[in-house]
């Protein structure tokens, strides 16, 4: 029996991106799914253009308009504006 393909809204991206978000708390962000619940649920940063982006990306990968590393990068850039980037 044929496997379904995975749903590519957790396709891992090549290397997890390391977030801090403190002195001793670090998160290993693996996917675009996961980058977006961190940005809707959990940002302790200010919403950013760089956030907003960043956002509007993973979003917009759910829906297959935006490529994985779209989405690399611009959390990239959203955590590195915040300082957040380990």
């Amino acid at each position: 029996m044929e496997q379904p393909d995975p749903d590519p809204a957790w396709s891992e991206w090549s290397a997890p991106v390391l977030v801090k978000l403190g002195a001793h708390r670090r998160l290993a962000i693996k996917n675009p799914a996961e980058a977006l619940s961190l940005l809707t649920n959990r940002w302790p940063g200010r919403r950013s253009d760089e956030y907003l982006r960043a956002r509007h990306l993973a979003s917009e990968f759910l829906r297959r308009r935006a490529t994985r590393e779209e989405v690399r990068d611009a959390f990239l850039a959203a955590i590195s504006a915040e300082g957040f980037l380990d």
